[in-house]
């Protein structure tokens, strides 16, 4: 009986596993483009690519102010600050407190 250590042994490996596992790299491979990757590098390379392209729209983009004395807060209302690739952009926050103003004063 093997271990899983001698089967992938490369110094002792059956040859059958090793052209089994070839075979399963290159049709793997052509799920991700019709030809071939050249060396490790350029697959992992490849690979982070499409990893960056269709993480993208997942991630919201946030406005990042300058670091410093913040203004005093007008409303209790929590501050609106991202925009998600996509989606309309939301509104800024004194659209939001005049909103808020405005259905106040409604009797």
């Amino acid at each position: 009986m093997s271990t899983l250590a001698d089967l992938y042994d490369p110094t002792s490996a059956p040859s059958d596993l090793i052209k089994a596992h070839e075979e399963l790299d290159r049709a793997v491979e052509k799920s991700y483009r019709p030809e071939l990757f050249h060396s490790d590098r350029e697959r992992i390379e490849h690979l982070f690519r499409l990893h960056e392209k269709l993480s993208a729209p997942l991630l919201p983009t946030v406005d990042r102010k300058p670091q410093g004395r913040r203004p005093a807060k007008t409303s209790k209302l929590p501050p609106v600050h991202s925009r998600t690739p996509g989606l309309p952009a939301v509104q800024h926050q004194d659209a939001l407190d005049e909103s808020v103003r405005a259905k106040r004063s409604v009797p």
